[in-house]
């Protein structure tokens, strides 16, 4: 350092001070004494702009604690005496501007424990860290986002390998499911086939079932006129009977008339020829109205026999009748229930196929439509 040879020595170190604080006001570091207390007791000219004030008479006197954010009070005063009692130290810490606003800076100290105003102070460099902590914040994520690019490029490529499996897989599948439904193809005209032939097998039990009732009908209502003939039949011999009885009985009371006409005249003598030709004569007349009667008898034996065997005719033909219908009717069923499992299987097949068509659309328009949107 050069010095004038014309001062004194009083007035040369007065002058080198007077500079020196000049010097240290004006560096573009914010230099600071700050007493322990957080009293501000001189600041350069740097600290104009980090505290926003115009003047540094505007500052001196303040406490620091004040431009500190709230929630760093704490560490601030851990840093004073901490470096009271180490003599040196750092800290950062959020610092707040006449707006309110956080901005990051780092101070680092010394203790002057020899100032010559005999006050315990601190003296304190800081530094404005917020551009330099934007900035690694910036650089921070932009390498989480290159990260995130560079996993989500693996992924990428994983997921393009794992698509071109699917549309290998897809094709595969799709191949299959051509032949499976060739074959469903196949099986459903074989069914449809079979089914076709079990209707017009059915049709025809059907129709040969209707001409056997029809015929059955055709019998049982013959039966029924026979029926109906032999019971107008046997009323008839019944009232024909009735009237032989009848007559018969008429008969006899004219031989027991006869009978007691000849007792009344058997005493004459002179009628006895005519009695006894009257008696032979009454006596024919019985023989043959018994021949008569007996003869009756016998038919009417036989008729009730005739009767007897086309009853139970009749009684046959309904019995076989009736088994030929419920044969007919159990066929039927069973080939009504053969038909309706037959279309039940074709409806299931028919569904399965259509299920299958459906996923293998799903699956096309999952993996094939990201490839054309690419």
């Amino acid at each position: 350092m050069l010095v004038d040879p014309t001062l004194t020595p009083a007035q040369s170190d007065a002058d080198e001070a007077a500079h020196l604080r000049r010097l240290l006001e004006r560096q573009p570091v914010v230099l600071m004494r700050v007493g322990v207390d957080g009293v501000l007791l001189a600041v350069s000219d740097a600290a104009l702009s980090l505290f926003g004030a115009n003047e540094l008479k505007e500052l001196l006197g303040r406490k620091l604690t004040d431009r500190i954010a709230p929630e760093h009070h704490d560490a601030w005063r851990d840093f004073a005496v901490r470096v009271w009692n180490t003599q040196s130290g750092s800290i950062e810490c959020d610092m707040l501007d006449p707006n309110g606003a956080h901005r990051a800076v780092q101070m680092r100290a010394i203790a002057l424990p020899d100032h010559p105003d005999g006050l315990h102070s601190l003296l304190i460099v800081v530094r404005d860290t917020t551009a330099a902590q934007r900035l690694e914040q910036t650089l921070q994520e932009h390498e989480a986002m290159r990260r995130v690019a560079d996993d989500l490029s693996g992924k990428l490529k994983q997921a393009c390998a794992t698509r071109d499996q699917l549309q290998a897989a897809l094709a595969q599948h799709d191949a299959a499911h051509k032949q499976a439904l060739a074959e469903a193809e196949a099986e459903h005209k074989k069914l449809a086939a079979i089914v076709n032939e079990r209707q017009v097998a059915l049709q025809a039990q059907e129709k040969e079932s209707q001409r056997a009732v029809i015929a059955m009908h055709g019998e049982l209502e013959r039966s029924l006129a026979e029926v109906r003939r032999l019971e107008e039949a046997i009323t008839q011999a019944t009232a024909d009977r009735r009237q032989l009885i009848t007559s018969l009985k008429q008969r006899e009371a004219e031989r027991q008339q006869l009978e007691k006409r000849i007792t009344d005249i058997s005493n004459e003598a002179d009628e006895k020829r005519l009695v006894e030709a009257a008696l032979v004569e009454a006596r024919q007349a019985r023989a043959e109205a018994e021949a008569a009667l007996e003869q009756i008898r016998v038919e009417h034996e036989q008729f009730e026999a005739l009767v007897k065997q086309r009853e139970a005719s009749r009684q046959r033909a309904l019995a076989e009748h009736a088994t030929t219908r419920m044969q007919a009717e159990r066929a039927l069923a069973e080939a009504h229930a053969r038909n309706d499992e037959l279309t039940n299987a074709l409806a299931a097949q028919g569904l399965d196929l259509k299920n299958a068509a459906k996923h293998l659309e799903q699956l096309a328009q999952r993996f094939i439509k990201p490839q054309g949107t690419e």
